[in-house]
């Protein structure tokens, strides 16, 4: 996994705001769109996501997709991080 420490490190998170009605769903040909109203989530950048954990980024399927990063995936990272600051302390404590 290389040094999860470092990667996770240049995570940047931020705050935004989704907007429901600009995302659409496709499902039999027809195209919907969500009824509700801005959603403010926490996340990271699709791109800088992209950057360090290819991937985890699910390519669009046409222009007007966007990017999606698979969260998820990072849990073996951030597993990983924490095993490496363990070793770090438990060195340091000696």
């Amino acid at each position: 996994m290389g040094s999860s420490i470092r990667k996770l490190m240049e995570l940047k998170p931020v705050s935004y705001d989704l907007i429901p009605e600009k995302l659409s769903f496709e499902s039999d040909g027809i195209q919907r769109f969500r009824d509700q109203d801005v959603i403010n989530q926490m996340g990271f950048l699709a791109q800088d996501v992209q950057k360090i954990f290819p991937q985890l980024v699910k390519p669009p399927d046409n222009e007007s997709d966007l990017l999606t990063p698979g969260y998820s995936g990072l849990i073996p990272a951030i597993v990983n991080g924490m095993q490496e600051q363990q070793e770090i302390l438990e060195i340091q404590l000696q």
